[in-house]
């Protein structure tokens, strides 16, 4: 019997498997279609690949390292890898690589001229040693196509800064390193940092207004004064997401202040993500005085909030305060 009136799977135009594709694993891929005909073997060698290796079982691992990286390595474009002894230099039309615990075989590898069409580079818990060179070819424009990068922190930054960096996360950032960043990568939208303390004694300070940044997200980790936050913000005229967190800073429950910050600072902004640990004494919060206060004094204060709980590190009742706020009728993300 034909099959007239019946289509069939092989009949769909190449657009519709590439569509398929998109919500299939690698596995699933060579499982389910790698070797059943030529077209369908030509559809797969165009598609763009993604690879997660951070949490898979050691029979799927070997699956992958074993039999479909050698068939398929020209086309994963973005792979994420969790301490594996993986020889990342065969992936060069990679976008996207991150990479927790690398070693220093694939330390030594991430490179310009290996990896030249980099896009986006994540790499978590790297010594100092190692993390500099890597630093440095970010920040001189080593590579050329890098838009996104997360590191675990930059030391020292050789000027002038010619990278072209769009999004900049470190988990620990210096007030002096913050300062030279903002000053000097003029293409930056997006910065989350984690403050840490640094040997110098000088104020923090921004040169020069940074109009290019549109999101901020800022961990003060007790190292950064309202007062230095006041001229940070003073600076970034043009943000539309503000993301804050610090503990046991009690300057930073003056919401009056943060009023007058977020009314005359931030015109543009969309969205407020405010975070604060305090200790309950001596500060003392009452809800139907004072958190009501507060919520009517801005619109972004609205949904401001806090709850009581046993602080292990100080073995005293502490306040957590917390408040996400965002315009209605308004969805903004970077691009």
């Amino acid at each position: 019997m034909g099959h007239m009136g019946i289509t069939l799977m092989e009949d769909q135009p190449n657009e519709v498997f590439l569509e398929y594709f998109q919500y299939l694993s690698v596995i699933d891929l060579h499982l389910g279609f790698y070797n059943l005909n030529s077209r369908i073997d030509s559809i797969l060698y165009s598609f763009r690949i993604t690879v997660d290796l951070r949490s898979t079982t050691e029979a799927y691992y070997n699956l992958i390292t074993q039999t479909i990286f050698p068939l398929f390595y020209q086309q994963i474009l973005h792979l994420y890898l969790r301490s594996q002894d993986i020889e990342i230099e065969q992936f060069q039309n990679l976008r996207l690589l991150e990479i927790c615990h690398p070693s220093n075989a694939q330390t030594n590898v991430i490179r310009p001229e290996i990896f030249p069409y980099l896009h986006t580079l994540v790499i978590h818990h790297l010594s100092s040693k190692k993390i500099d060179k890597i630093c440095q070819l970010v920040l001189e424009n080593g590579f050329c196509q890098l838009r996104n990068c997360r590191l675990p922190y930059i030391e020292y930054a050789k000027l002038p800064i010619h990278c072209q960096l769009h999004e900049l996360m470190l988990n620990r950032c210096t007030k002096t390193m913050l300062s030279v960043l903002l000053t000097n990568l003029s293409k930056l939208k997006s910065l989350n940092v984690e403050i840490h303390p640094d040997d110098s004694k000088s104020a923090f300070l921004i040169e020069k207004n940074v109009t290019g940044l549109t999101g901020l997200a800022l961990n003060s980790n007790q190292c950064m004064s309202f007062d230095e936050l006041e001229h940070l913000l003073a600076h970034t005229l043009n943000l539309k997401s503000l993301a804050f967190s610090t503990k046991n800073q009690q300057e930073y429950l003056d919401f009056g202040r943060w009023k007058f910050i977020l009314s005359n600072f931030t015109p543009h902004l969309l969205k407020f993500h405010y975070d604060l640990l305090i200790n309950r004494y001596p500060c003392k919060i009452s809800e139907t005085t004072d958190i009501d206060r507060i919520q009517n004094m801005h619109w972004l204060f609205q949904n401001v909030t806090y709850t009581e709980h046993r602080s292990y590190e100080s073995y005293s009742w502490a306040y957590d305060f917390h408040l996400y706020t965002a315009k209605k009728n308004i969805n903004w993300t970077i691009n």
